[in-house]
């Protein structure tokens, strides 16, 4: 092991590595803390941490003992965790990861050597059925290597239009990667009003966000593992979230939007000027999005919105943001204030 030992409290040296775990504790992670603190003290010795949200599951406790973890409180945000995960990290470069996603390598020289105008070296996705650390490790043979997401283009109509013309993705390994912790925290800040409150698929709308500004550039060495057994069950999920959804009360049939729906953010926010192309991609997820859900029997055609009726909601929607206020306006000309 590389690097004097000294406490996690201690640490500050900004070329070590932080790995923030904000995801809610809904299984024990201590086999998954053991795991990824051997893998970091291999390439950074000493010099780095783990941040977890604090659960009280007994998977959380026994984690939270390990000297190289940290916690914070909870968050009902998803955003507001990252947040105050980045105000305790002390890294430069950090890495956000999911409680069912494994790290299987790091090269410490290529994200120490992350260019100025790239946000986030993303790992190599390899994906796995398996559901237990050892399972995915011994199983490694199986897998199946993903899409490299590379968005090296030098505007921003050429990475967001890629983005959103690539087929549909049912892996969102980009928005777990390695990033610039200071550009992230940029790109998080000025839009923290708008994704405090978006629909379920804010991970997607806030990737377009941090490619609006800055370029990603793939992996050749690192290498993320994705467990995507409960995807359907995902999926599920969000939808039982959206009728939690405080519009609800005055969209009743907001439960049948589809989840992409929170794309006209990307065209309203994010890039206005690309308002004609960006419209048209838009609208084709969210078909694409409609069509999967109700072939998946999670989303029922015959209650609230028709399949038609979703291209004018995404047409006609806009995100305003006034006094610090964020409001959704629909096709109806009903506001609402979030």
């Amino acid at each position: 092991m590389r690097g004097e030992r000294r406490e996690v409290g201690d640490m500050s040296c900004e070329d070590g590595l932080t790995l923030i775990l904000p995801t809610r504790g809904e299984r024990d992670i201590s086999a998954w803390i053991e795991y990824h603190v051997d893998l970091l003290a291999g390439e950074y010795g000493d010099d780095f941490s783990i941040i977890v949200a604090s659960e009280i599951e007994p998977g959380y406790r026994r984690a939270l003992e390990n000297r190289f973890v940290r916690h914070f409180r909870l968050e009902e945000c998803f955003f507001r965790r990252i947040e105050r995960a980045l105000d305790m990290t002390t890294t430069r470069n950090f890495v956000l990861v999911a409680d069912d996603d494994f790290l299987l390598s790091l090269d410490r020289r290529e994200i120490e050597d992350m260019p100025d105008d790239v946000i986030s070296i993303s790992p190599k996705t390899l994906r796995s059925t398996g559901t237990t650390v050892n399972e995915l490790i011994e199983n490694i043979h199986t897998v199946a290597i993903s899409s490299h997401f590379e968005f090296c283009h030098d505007t921003k109509e050429e990475r967001l239009v890629r983005y959103l013309s690539a087929p549909l993705p049912s892996d969102n390994s980009i928005f777990y990667g390695i990033f610039n912790k200071d550009k992230y925290r940029t790109v998080l800040s000025k839009h923290m009003p708008f994704m405090a409150c978006l629909f379920p698929a804010c991970d997607w709308t806030f990737v377009a966000a941090l490619m609006a500004e800055y370029k990603f550039r793939s992996s050749e060495t690192s290498v993320l593992l994705r467990d995507t057994t409960n995807v359907l069950d995902l999926i599920a999920r969000e939808l039982r979230d959206i009728k939690t959804m405080p519009f609800q009360a005055f969209m009743p049939w907001a439960k049948a939007i589809p989840l992409h729906l929170s794309l006209s953010y990307i065209r309203d926010v994010i890039a206005p000027d690309l308002l004609p192309l960006l419209s048209k991609e838009i609208v084709r997820l969210n078909m694409e999005r409609y069509d999967g859900l109700v072939y998946a029997n999670l989303l029922d055609p015959e209650v609230g919105l028709n399949r038609d009726d979703i291209a004018d909601v995404v047409n006609n929607s806009k995100w305003l943001n006034s006094e610090g206020c964020v409001m959704f306006q629909n096709l109806f000309n009903q506001t609402m204030t979030l």
